[in-house]
């Protein structure tokens, strides 16, 4: 059964790949740190009120990376989201 961190991964790895497929579509190449970090504090701030950058960092770096316009696959997912479910618990217990 899918939980909160479940979507949060999926909706996470969504994001990253559209900036990562816009980016790519543009010519300027990959996304940086930065800019990735920025993507996941938008969506971590609006569905967890999570913006502390330690944590954002921690985020990116666990995020899964695959060829542009590849999916991501199921077991990267699931193992995202378990990453989730370890650093943000108090905060998705929360919700």
């Amino acid at each position: 059964m899918a939980d909160r961190a479940d979507y949060l991964a999926r909706t996470l790895v969504s994001r990253l790949d559209r900036l990562r497929t816009t980016y790519t579509e543009d010519g300027r190449g990959a996304p940086d740190r930065r800019t990735r970090i920025e993507t996941i504090e938008k969506v971590l701030a609006i569905e967890l009120g999570v913006t502390d950058g330690a944590t954002l960092s921690l985020i990116e770096a666990a995020a899964p990376s695959f060829p542009p316009f590849a999916p991501a696959s199921s077991r990267d997912l699931a193992e995202f989201a378990e990453f989730l479910r370890r650093r943000l618990g108090a905060q998705l217990a929360a919700t």
